[in-house]
């Protein structure tokens, strides 16, 4: 699966109960234990707003 971020729907507010979902089905399904952080829509949106790295200077050393 590797690390990045995935992307899904869900009716859900619980952001603890969809962790908590995902992490047992990597487990169950794909045999990976991992931790699963899952963001809403206006956390993401509140990020961006506050543009954390605007005073950090793009240099090769600080890229992932």
């Amino acid at each position: 699966m590797g690390r990045g971020r995935k992307f899904f729907k869900t009716w859900s507010r619980e952001t603890s109960e969809l962790e908590a979902t995902v992490e047992k089905a990597l487990k169950n399904k794909l045999d990976i234990q991992s931790t699963a952080i899952i963001y809403s829509k206006d956390d993401l949106q509140s990020l961006v707003r506050e543009n954390p790295f605007k005073n950090v200077e793009d240099t090769p050393q600080n890229r992932m």
